[in-house]
């Protein structure tokens, strides 16, 4: 009887952590994907970080973090393709029909993966 209850147990717990087949698609805070700027009115990269994740472009400026030495030292670079590519005013000249998906890194994360001169992250680009 006690076995029975033991495995009755198991095959709940299982069942109850599988997987589920439903298709509900929940974007990270971190990641903008296909999906969401299909559903936006966005023309370019700039526009549609500032209707999805206006956040991406404020994150230093609400830890405090403040350059006296580099101007707009706190806002995100900019990376397409694994590529620098510029200040967050150069995601302007990305059309959204050639995105594939925005991902924002924060500050020790990209500082780690591309060096110093991060701290208001990274804004990673991948085109189509």
């Amino acid at each position: 009887m006690r076995k029975q209850l033991f495995v009755s147990f198991l095959a709940v717990i299982f069942l109850g952590c599988g997987t589920s087949n439903t298709t509900t698609h929940r974007s990270s805070r971190y990641v903008i994907t296909v999906d969401d700027i299909a559903g936006t009115s966005a023309t370019n990269g700039l526009e549609l970080i500032q209707q999805l994740r206006p956040e991406w472009l404020l994150q230093s400026e609400r830890r405090g973090v403040k350059s006296i030495s580099v101007e707009n030292a706190t806002e995100p670079v900019v990376y397409v393709n694994e590529s620098r590519y510029g200040d967050v005013a150069s995601l302007r000249t990305l059309s959204i029909n050639n995105i594939r998906e925005i991902k924002y890194m924060k500050a020790r994360e990209a500082t780690t993966r591309f060096g110093t001169g991060h701290t208001g992250g990274a804004i990673l680009v991948k085109l189509r």
